[in-house]
């Protein structure tokens, strides 16, 4: 049996902070849809902002990097898929309660699972394999799937999204 160490203070107070600013983002990316800043403005003020801190954290600790030539070409199409990303998540905080689009948003072990199996042939974990259907659950609780706290059912409900 493998000893398992608890985390430190430092450590923990990171995950916390990192836990917060990434909650506190989404808010105030909800407060600026409503004074009407348009999605790629939300998107390219975190972008540069994102790029600075980074920027920064690598000044200031000396990190020496090279890049090799399969870097040169992945890198911009890894750029391009987190800038969808976060247009597509803003998005969705624009036209969504902050806490729904979150939850839609935390959907990612499944499609992460997903892809792995598609493009790896990996089979997902067990664990993973049984907490599917419970965050597919909770997700369609909390889309009201059914149309059951609208009181229009699941037909009128869907016809009216």
């Amino acid at each position: 049996m493998q000893k398992t160490r608890a985390l430190s203070a430092a450590a923990f107070s990171t995950l916390l902070l990192v836990a917060f600013i990434m909650g506190a983002n989404h808010v105030a990316a909800r407060l600026a849809f409503n004074h009407s800043v348009d999605v790629a403005t939300a998107v390219a003020f975190r972008s540069i902002a994102t790029a600075i801190v980074v920027s920064i954290i690598i000044y200031t600790q000396r990190i020496a990097f090279h890049f090799k030539p399969q870097h040169k070409r992945a890198l911009p199409l890894i750029g391009v898929l987190i800038g969808m990303q976060s247009l597509f998540i803003y998005s969705s905080v624009a036209r969504l309660p902050v806490a729904l689009a979150l939850l839609a948003f935390n959907t990612y072990p499944i499609w992460t699972a997903v892809w792995d199996r598609v493009l790896y042939r990996k089979k997902p974990e067990k664990f993973m394999v049984i907490a599917m259907p419970f965050i597919l659950f909770g997700l369609a609780l909390a889309l009201d799937v059914l149309g059951a706290t609208s009181g229009l059912g699941f037909d009128a409900h869907w016809k009216q999204i």
